[in-house]
């Protein structure tokens, strides 16, 4: 995936608003991987992914649709966030333990 930009968090955390709560890390996921993918196709064709965009977290997020951003007042948009950053920390943390 391309570099993650705060924008990028808070698009996706807007994403996984429009979704039940049980099903938030499970789609979390699904979007990391899928703006993995697209940037994997970028980097091989030179083209946007016909599904899942450009490979930034924010367009592989869109084709979910976004819930408007609520701001962190509000709980479910901050448990939104956390999930976001949760799973992306895993993934830098895991890929660092490779690198040592």
């Amino acid at each position: 995936m391309r570099r993650v930009l705060l924008q990028d968090v808070l698009t996706t955390a807007c994403a996984l608003l429009r979704v039940a709560p049980s099903d938030r890390k499970a789609l979390c996921e699904r979007i990391l991987e899928e703006a993995d993918a697209a940037d994997l196709y970028r980097a091989n064709t030179g083209l946007c992914h016909p599904a899942f965009g450009d490979g930034t977290l924010s367009a592989a997020a869109r084709q979910y649709g976004l819930a408007p951003n609520r701001g962190l007042s509000d709980f479910a948009f901050y448990g939104c966030l956390h999930i976001v950053l949760g799973a992306f920390l895993a993934r830098v943390d895991h890929k660092q333990s490779d690198i040592i």
